[in-house]
């Protein structure tokens, strides 16, 4: 078996027994629609089994890597490939708390939910900026990715989100972050040894996603928010994004 792929047959034998039990569970409880499908016990066995399934190449990757620098998209393209499964994987599962593909910004609700659609805007985008971030980050840290690898991965993973309520509309939001994080990539260089530049990518790449996609959800839709909250909820994803960067590299420096 090659090596990095011993985790994707236990996905094979997850996913099959994921796939009976759900049976089992439809037969007592009944089929689940919407939301309701995603949270199933089964359904979640199932995507756990399809998550060790995708992590194959990514596995296979970094044990070469060990051994070899990988380099380019012939090298690293499997492994791009593989991210881009798991991001979807997790942008799919937790879609209903999604900005871009529910933006509860533009929602003009009564005063009675008004505080309480704001509060789980601003969750939602806490939320997806740690499931985005986090696994690009642990990327860059170890790999010197080509130009246009978190272009196609933004693009791509933001357009498996628009799907459930059409928000394809905000799909330049992601292409134009993505280009940004690329070209960030190749001026600050984040990397296991520049661990000043990894913090500086890890702030700032959210922080421009977030800009971009209020100034596209104010001239498609109009912001409902006030500027003090949409302001804030930006600079609070570049500060997740930025103590991301600390669990991945602590602080230098002897622990008493």
């Amino acid at each position: 078996m090659p090596q990095g792929y011993e985790f994707a047959v236990l996905g094979v034998f997850i996913f099959v027994l994921g796939g009976l039990g759900d049976m089992c569970w439809h037969i007592l409880f009944g089929i689940e629609k919407s939301v309701d499908a995603l949270l199933s016990p089964t359904h979640l066995v199932i995507g756990l089994g399809g998550f060790f399934l995708k992590t194959g190449p990514l596995r296979a990757a970094w044990k070469r890597g060990q051994e070899q620098s990988l380099r380019g998209w012939n090298e690293l393209g499997p492994m791009l490939f593989s991210l881009l499964a798991i991001l979807t994987s997790f942008v799919f599962f937790s879609w209903y708390a999604s900005p871009f593909a529910i933006p509860i910004a533009a929602v003009k609700g009564t005063a009675n939910d008004q505080s309480l659609l704001q509060s789980f805007g601003v969750a939602s985008i806490f939320l997806q900026t740690a499931l985005l971030i986090g696994p690009i980050l642990l990327i860059v840290r170890r790999w010197p990715l080509p130009f246009g690898a978190l272009t196609l991965t933004f693009t791509l993973t933001h357009l498996a989100v628009s799907v459930p309520q059409d928000t394809y509309y905000l799909l330049p939001v992601a292409l134009l972050s993505g280009l940004t994080a690329d070209i960030l990539l190749k001026l600050l260089r984040p990397s296991a040894d520049g661990c000043n530049g990894l913090r500086l990518f890890a702030f700032t790449v959210p922080v421009v996603l977030y800009l971009l996609y209020f100034l596209e959800l104010q001239l498609i839709a109009e912001i409902d928010w006030t500027i003090h909250m949409w302001m804030g909820s930006t600079v609070l994803s570049g500060i997740v994004g930025l103590l991301l960067s600390y669990l991945l590299i602590p602080p230098q420096g002897a622990i008493a």
